[in-house]
């Protein structure tokens, strides 16, 4: 396949580039999304057959947190910049895959967890703000495929990662949440294009995780980690945005028949991985 990269230098990215490119033809211009001619100029350049990933997107540093303090600069990427590349995808007949966020809920859905064709119901937080009002106007056009991602996590350190976020904070909510294993959502991208699906797609792995269940397989491990839980309001009193902790439900990806491998099944070889490569790191 020939693929076309917006944000190939992100946090994923960066890893979709090295994955992709060991078997397709990865271009990654330099690009600034906000600046629609600039995106029309570089994508002109190619024929309509090839593929079109937008990576990029403000998430905050070094947390949601970030965007509270940076409104303008993550709305015009997240909001400005994803239309912008989906009209000029859609002028030049290109197919998209635009890299969104199931950040955009909260809850369960009693239960069901929430599917693509659900609205959005959280907004508190500025990034999720942003990710509902693009996801709301992106799902009218027919020509790409929105990827509901949640809370990255994986087996190399990495400031981005879930699990090292957590393991370096010194109190933890834990509630039930979906989220997405980055080893397992690369060859799910790569399906994606391959099939060139369109619509909105909870991009997690399925079933429920809590951040306890990976912290006790890491205490299990590393006896002299303790972990301190809080309460939901005692969590909110220490961050300036609030988070979202919500269900996904991954129906869809199961009839499609290219579902990840269930999250509960995964938690001890990501930690066991990720111990082995943050001894070898230090």
């Amino acid at each position: 396949m020939n693929i076309i990269l917006l944000g190939s230098t992100g946090y994923l990215g960066s890893q979709i580039k090295t994955y992709l490119e060991k078997t397709h033809n990865v271009i990654c211009p330099k690009s600034d999304v906000t600046d629609k001619q600039q995106i029309h100029q570089i994508l002109q350049n190619y024929d309509k057959k090839y593929i079109v990933i937008n990576a990029t997107g403000k998430t905050g540093y070094p947390n949601v947190d970030g965007c509270e303090h940076d409104k303008k600069n993550t709305a015009s990427v997240n909001i400005t910049g994803a239309i912008n590349v989906a009209e000029v995808t859609s002028k030049l007949g290109m197919y998209l895959i635009q890299l969104g966020s199931g950040c955009i809920f909260q809850g369960t859905n009693n239960g069901k967890g929430y599917s693509e064709e659900d609205l959005p119901n959280f907004f508190g937080s500025f990034y999720s703000q942003t990710k509902a009002v693009a996801e709301q106007v992106l799902k009218e056009y027919e020509h790409l495929c929105i990827l509901r991602i949640r809370m990255p996590i994986q087996a190399t350190p990495n400031q981005r990662n879930v699990l090292t976020k957590i393991l370096n904070y010194q109190k933890i909510i834990s509630l039930p949440n979906s989220i997405t294993v980055v080893e397992d959502f690369l060859p799910f991208i790569e399906k994606i294009c391959e099939q060139k699906i369109k619509g909105i797609i909870n991009a997690v792995n399925p079933g429920i995780y809590q951040h306890k269940d990976i912290l006790d397989l890491y205490a299990q491990q590393d006896p002299t980690k303790i972990f301190t839980y809080i309460s939901e309001e005692e969590f909110d009193k220490l961050v300036e945005a609030k988070r979202s902790n919500c269900i996904l439900s991954t129906k869809k990806t199961e009839q499609l028949g290219i579902a990840m491998p269930p999250i509960q099944e995964r938690l001890p070889w990501l930690v066991q991985e990720y111990i082995k490569q943050n001894t070898q790191q230090k």
